[in-house]
């Protein structure tokens, strides 16, 4: 399906600061590191293995169950033991079916459930890398499915997001979140009071040597 031109137009800015957007306000840890944010889009969330992104875009997922559905492609640990802690650690039980999740799932497979009627609203995919996700990938779920936010998921290589397609997606999506010792840090366009989110509080401790709850300044 062709995506159709718009025809360009200029707007003062009291017109553009009257548009309504669609968005939604995030609660918690999550709310304090991103606030505010658009229903719809494109995020990427990356860290070193053992950071604590897996249990912390869990967290993040149960927070947009109480927006709508959330598909969660569980493609780096299945449903492995691992898997089942996380869920069980975050208490996804309790979402019912707002929270469903696959170990498996060709590309042809995930478009045609996302054309259906009645989809999930956010798609998390985990990882980018287990799923040999392309560049021409990301673009098609972005450009068809504009009503949808995808939150995509990266191994890291030091500091940056592993591998080519990863570091071609970190410059477009909006919402970037790095991950490191138990405490996800804004990157992109959306900040909330702090920009920070402690998503597994004991991991945080070890690695920073302070309670969760204190100021960690710039350390982070």
């Amino acid at each position: 399906m062709p995506i159709e031109s718009r025809q360009s137009r200029s707007l003062p800015a009291v017109q553009i600061l009257s548009i309504r957007r669609d968005t939604i306000t995030l609660s918690g840890e999550w709310g304090r590191c991103l606030g505010t944010i658009d229903r719809h889009g494109t995020a990427l969330v990356w860290g070193s293995s053992g950071s604590g992104k897996s249990n912390g875009v869990m967290m993040l997922a149960k927070e947009l169950s109480r927006f709508g559905k959330v598909l969660y492609l569980s493609f780096e640990e299945g449903f492995s033991v691992s898997f089942q802690n996380t869920l069980r650690r975050q208490g996804m039980a309790e979402c019912g079916l707002r929270f469903q999740a696959l170990d498996h799932c060709t590309k042809e497979e995930l478009n045609t459930r996302l054309f259906r009627k009645g989809s999930p609203e956010f798609v998390i995919i985990d990882s980018i890398q287990a799923w040999k996700m392309r560049v021409k990938d990301y673009e098609f779920l972005k450009n068809q499915f504009p009503n949808k936010l995808f939150i995509l998921v990266s191994r890291a290589k030091g500091k940056n997001p592993w591998g080519d397609a990863a570091e071609e997606i970190l410059f477009d999506v909006g919402i970037k979140i790095w991950v490191e010792g138990g405490v996800a840090s804004t990157r992109g366009r959306f900040y909330g009071s702090t920009g920070k989110a402690v998503i597994w509080p004991e991991k945080a401790f070890d690695y920073y040597g302070k309670l969760p709850n204190e100021d960690y300044g710039e350390e982070l």
